[in-house]
């Protein structure tokens, strides 16, 4: 499965490589309909609700998932693959699950008539919805084997994304509905206290409140249950088979908590044994705060997993162990440096625990095939929990009113649609298209565009700040700079722009900022605090050593290798000394028994691996790009040893 998979990812590369100019031209012309289209969608943002609302609701949905992406400091994967699963949230969660609701309707009940009954609102679409969120990770973790890779909070993130990705959509949806409200039902409104809660100061907003009563959202919901699967991956091994019913606790309470609310916010009272269950866990707040604590108990846990492996990673100078304050401590010094450095920092860290994950979680993996087998357990317990949930959550009561049910917002949806004027609708497809095009899909980076893609990183790949003296330039003459953005705007989508200039703002602060030095020591000192907390928490994980990043240490980093196409084995272990750049580095001048991966500015994938030898030159390159000539580049990667000649001049 994993080699099919790879397979097709090399034939995807190579279609890219041979329709490079179709490609070129697409970017092009997308470039220019978003340039047209933005002063159009900032006109209907400003003067019309209704677009005005899609983009806040985006912007608060966003807001939720940054602030577990902060949390998150033990993660692997880049903000690529979560703005992906956010989408999935959208376009493929949601459709799938109004769709299958709507057809059970249609063929068992009495069709539109019926949906808004409560053994749909309160029974069936709470189960449906909370086990059709998570089908986007199984089938992800089934096709890849990625889940050999992730650490626990990169479940949660996935879980999350995908969570407020259907959340989204459930929101636009209930803004567009609402906005043609009756007037029976704004009085409802008014004397029913069910509000949604938006804020900075709210922790994963979004959530709604009627009362004692929360609803904790689709984000916390699924991003707890995923949370869960990842737990039972990662200990599945020491603690067995029945660890898989940590998931299903935790889906089942989320579809108990989501079906429990809607029956709640009815205006005759609900089941009684629902209501006394509902004030037994908490009336939702429990579900939340549990994920919270589990949340920093994750990131605990990764941090224990990779010091049970940093023998094998690289560790800066004053680590003595891997731990999140000395890590977030390490990016705010190098921003403090320059953003080229926070980028570069960023990378690494990223780089290293996705390496420890990978060398922890592989020792204990079992064979693939006992893996599907417990993901179609995991099936089979899902469905026993749906008949479970069905006969226990049968309950009487009358038409719910604006539940957490996506299904039930397509009610009338046809009609308020009817409704708008033609200039209304013209509005709210382009809001919506641009929101979707411009500021979510471009920052999922890949097929449109790097976008605001993990900034950092971003800033890296593009080397924007290649040149230290671009802001004297702009200050001495501001007219050329500006006659350049208005070239630069021509190759580049609005996001892109707005990122290189944010580089440039953020570089000129950061050579701005007073007592820079005086603020690294204290943060260095601050650092080695952290560490001696870290020991005492128990994070080492019992096991010592580490390589130093630098001259100080070696390491003792298991040999890594690479097959060509040809069927031959280079070796490609990193030096404990190792470093990114995009920039192709001098070979007669590197740091003595280093190596650097040679990034692509445009992919961020590895083009080169250098090594250097002890006197501080190359000795040799791993060339892992795929040409595309079989004349001259017949085999991929492949290696170029370098031969000094006693003048200081080289041969490859």
């Amino acid at each position: 499965m994993i080699q099919r998979h790879e397979k097709q990812i090399e034939r995807i590369h190579k279609w890219k490589e041979d329709h490079a100019t179709l490609l070129k031209r697409i970017r092009k012309i997308y470039i220019w309909v978003i340039w047209l289209m933005l002063p159009v969608a900032i006109f209907f943002w400003l003067f019309l609700p209704l677009s005005r609302n899609t983009v806040m609701i985006w912007f608060w949905s966003y807001y939720a998932l940054w602030q577990v992406w902060i949390i998150s400091r033990s993660k692997t994967v880049m903000w690529t693959h979560v703005a992906r699963f956010f989408a999935a949230g959208i376009w493929l969660v949601g459709p799938l699950c109004a769709g299958l609701l709507w057809s059970i309707h249609y063929l068992l009940a009495d069709g539109a008539a019926s949906i808004q009954e409560p053994w749909s609102a309160i029974i069936l679409g709470p189960i449906v919805e909370e086990i059709f969120k998570l089908l986007p990770l199984l089938l992800f973790l089934f096709v890849t084997g990625k889940e050999r890779q992730l650490s626990l909070t990169d479940y949660a993130l996935f879980g999350f994304a995908l969570g407020t990705g259907f959340q989204f959509m459930e929101e636009v949806l209930r803004s567009w509905v609402s906005s043609r409200e009756s007037l029976l039902g704004m009085f409802i409104s008014l004397i029913y206290d069910n509000t949604k809660e938006w804020g900075f100061a709210e922790l994963f907003p979004g959530y709604f409140i009627h009362g004692d009563v929360i609803a904790a959202g689709h984000h916390v919901w699924t991003g707890f249950a995923a949370l869960g699967i990842g737990f039972a991956v990662h200990f599945r091994q020491k603690l067995g088979k029945w660890i898989w019913l940590v998931p299903l606790f935790l889906l089942s309470w989320a579809i108990f908590d989501h079906g429990a609310y809607n029956s709640h916010v009815n205006l005759l009272t609900s089941d009684i044994i629902i209501e006394f269950l509902h004030f037994f866990t908490g009336y939702g707040h429990w579900y939340k705060w549990l994920f919270v604590l589990s949340l920093f108990l994750a990131v605990y846990l990764d941090y224990r997993t990779l010091n049970q492996e940093k023998k094998a990673l690289p560790l800066l100078p004053h680590e003595t162990l891997l731990e999140p304050v000395t890590e977030s401590i390490e990016l705010i010094k190098s921003i403090l440096q320059s953003p080229k450095q926070w980028a570069a920092t960023m990378l690494f860290l990223r780089e290293r625990r996705a390496y420890g994950f990978a060398m922890a979680l592989k020792e204990r993996e079992k064979p693939r095939q006992k893996i599907y087998h417990h993901v179609q357990l995991a099936y089979h317990l899902l469905g026993i929990s749906a008949l479970l949930l069905l006969s226990f959550l049968a309950v009487n009561s009358i038409a719910v009113e604006n539940p957490y049910y996506l299904a039930g917002l397509f009610d009338g949806l046809s009609a308020w649609w009817e409704s708008l004027s033609a200039f209304e609708q013209i509005s709210i497809i382009l809001t919506t298209t641009l929101v979707t095009a411009l500021l979510m899909l471009a920052t999922g980076g890949g097929i449109i565009s790097a976008g605001f893609t993990a900034i950092g990183t971003g800033l890296l790949a593009k080397d924007t700040l290649a040149n230290s003296e671009q802001i004297a330039s702009i200050l001495r003459d501001p007219k050329s700079f500006f006659k350049q953005l208005q070239e630069d705007a021509k190759e580049m989508p609005p996001q892109e722009l707005m990122m290189k200039l944010f580089g440039l703002g953020l570089d000129f602060a950061s050579r701005r900022i007073p007592g820079g030095k005086e603020g690294i020591e204290w943060l260095s000192n601050l650092q080695s605090k952290s560490q001696q907390f870290g020991k005492k928490a128990k994070m080492d994980g019992d096991r010592g050593g580490g390589g130093r990043e630098g001259n100080e240490g070696t390491g003792n980093i298991p040999k890594k290798t690479v097959t060509s196409n040809k069927g031959k084995t280079i070796d490609v272990t990193p030096t404990a000394n190792h470093s990114t750049t995009t920039s192709v580095p001098n070979p007669a001048k590197g740091t003595p028994n280093s190596s650097v991966d040679i990034l692509d500015k445009k992919t961020g994938e590895i083009k080169t691996r250098r090594f250097y030898g002890p006197d501080g030159r190359a000795v040799r390159d791993v060339d892992y790009t795929n040409h595309g000539n079989a004349k001259t580049h017949p085999e991929w990667p492949h290696e170029h040893i370098f031969k000094w000649n006693s003048d200081g001049t080289f041969n490859r």
